[in-house]
């Protein structure tokens, strides 16, 4: 009987690292999929540097498992690591696909690479932050981390212009 117990509660952690992992990702690929919607065709080089983001992404279960298990400042520093990158690259990934639907030289376009821009600094900003905190405080930031995708998840922020037919 105790060890039918033991093995439910494990069984219970592993439901509870997937469902994290699952708010992550899924809120990564909303946000990328609204700015890819917006164009008609993508660029094999676009298409090359997607994959490198989902090659970061698929390193977050198992670097959130990491965390949950083993809340050190390694497994969250790491964590932290990957979570900036594949930020990075979403926003990246975001504003070229802008670019590409309202050209690179207009005033709407100036103006969301500069909002781009800005969002792309104060995310790396952000986020180096987090990971200099897990350092010093990794238990801490370990929640910050688990409660930041699943708030983005729950209350998201229309950050995407709708495309027009």
């Amino acid at each position: 009987m105790g060890q039918n117990i033991a093995s439910y509660y494990n069984f219970l952690g592993s439901l509870s690292v997937f469902l994290v992992s699952f708010f992550v990702v899924s809120n990564f690929w909303y946000e990328l999929g609204q700015s890819l919607a917006l164009v008609d065709e993508i660029d094999k080089g676009i298409i090359i540097f997607d994959f490198i983001f989902l090659a970061t992404l698929s390193l977050l279960p198992i670097l959130t498992k990491w965390m949950m298990h083993n809340p050190s400042q390694l497994a969250v520093v790491n964590y932290g690591i990957v979570y900036i990158v594949a930020n990075l690259l979403k926003t990246w990934l975001a504003h070229s696909q802008f670019r590409k639907v309202l050209g690179a030289k207009n005033n709407i376009s100036e103006m969301m690479t500069k909002v781009i821009i800005g969002r792309f600094v104060l995310t790396a900003i952000f986020n180096l932050l987090l990971i200099v905190a897990a350092y010093f405080y990794p238990q801490i930031i370990l929640y910050a981390y688990l409660a930041l995708p699943i708030i983005d998840f729950f209350f998201p922020e229309d950050k995407a212009p709708q495309k027009k037919f």
